[in-house]
């Protein structure tokens, strides 16, 4: 299998931050020691509106193999002990600017111990450094790149009733993750808005069974949908409601003239993908024994079925 493109680029002002500093308590050899989780807020755009964020899971002061100075640590903390943000620069201080390298991931949970799985698309760790200036062009700021693996390719027309303003069309998906367990599928969302695009996507007729591989592009927005509710009154003026939430979305904007040749030695084959979703199927297991153990804690446990599922031979399932 090649080595599969996954990667985001942020630069911006840090906008704000729900990073810690933490001890670990779980007995072994790094008990005690500190690390630092949370997330930092991006704001990409000069009017700081278009706000991303970045979630570190375990960030330590040295690396544990070399024993060298972390430097996303130090950065981190200076983040957390000074008023450097958007949010909390005081007495006309200006907000840190950033620049993140790091990658599309996906956050796997099970609420509550329960079945029901939740994978929350995000970006997650990577490098964090400090830059003296940001580029001028606003797409300079705020991209991502992913060798993609498409299952599925949907297109909704407007529908006021909705409040769908424009055509688009969903991509359902996964990228290739890194980390220390080796590669991993994760499954994304990604959302295709210029129609001369739709065309491409329709002619791949991508499906569970035949999937495409493509590389594509694009960048992380924030969208602020705004919705309105009118509640008919018993007499005189009905009254209108109107409520707004922030939508993230991954927009692709360009991809590879032609699919990657998924199938060939070298790039990606069928049995190589049996085995990387049977490998997200452990993974899962892995997961949902994890928060079950947490979720009954100082209880009785009932032991469950964990086991990892089987994969249908030629179904892609993400």
């Amino acid at each position: 299998m090649r080595q599969m493109v996954n990667r985001v680029l942020l630069q911006g002002k840090v906008y704000d931050h729900s990073l810690k500093l933490r001890t670990v308590q779980k007995e072994g050899e790094n008990f005690g020691k500190e690390f630092i989780n949370g997330t930092v807020s991006i704001a990409t755009d000069d009017k700081n509106l278009n706000i991303v964020q970045v979630h570190y899971s375990y960030v330590t002061p040295f690396f544990s193999k070399s024993g060298k100075e972390n430097r996303n640590f130090s950065i981190l903390k200076r983040i957390m002990e000074g008023n450097e943000t958007v949010v909390g620069a005081k007495d006309g201080a200006e907000p840190l600017l950033v620049k993140v390298e790091s990658s599309i991931d996906c956050n796997d949970f099970y609420p509550n111990g329960g079945d029901e799985l939740v994978s929350a698309q995000r970006v997650s760790d990577g490098f964090i450094s400090i830059i003296k200036a940001l580029p001028d062009k606003a797409n300079e700021r705020n991209k991502f790149e992913s060798d993609t693996l498409l299952i599925g390719a949907t297109k909704h027309e407007v529908d006021p009733e909705k409040n769908v303003t424009e055509a688009y069309m969903e991509l359902r998906a996964a990228v290739f993750g890194y980390g220390f367990g080796g590669v991993l599928l994760k499954p994304v969302r990604l959302v295709v808005k210029n129609p001369a695009a739709f065309s491409y996507f329709e002619n791949l007729e991508p499906t569970t069974a035949k999937p495409a591989l493509v590389n594509l592009w694009g960048r992380i927005e924030n969208v602020t949908v705004k919705t309105e509710k009118t509640v008919e009154s018993a007499f005189g003026e009905d009254k209108v409601e109107t409520a707004t939430h922030s939508v993230r979305e991954w927009i692709v904007t360009g991809a590879s003239k032609e699919p990657l040749p998924f199938g060939d030695e070298g790039v990606l084959t069928k049995d190589e993908l049996v085995k990387l979703q049977a490998d997200r199927e452990t993974h899962l297991a892995e997961v949902k024994a994890r928060a079950k153990e947490y979720a009954e804690q100082k209880k009785s446990f009932t032991p469950v079925n964990t086991a990892p599922a089987k994969i249908a031979d030629g179904e892609f399932d993400f």
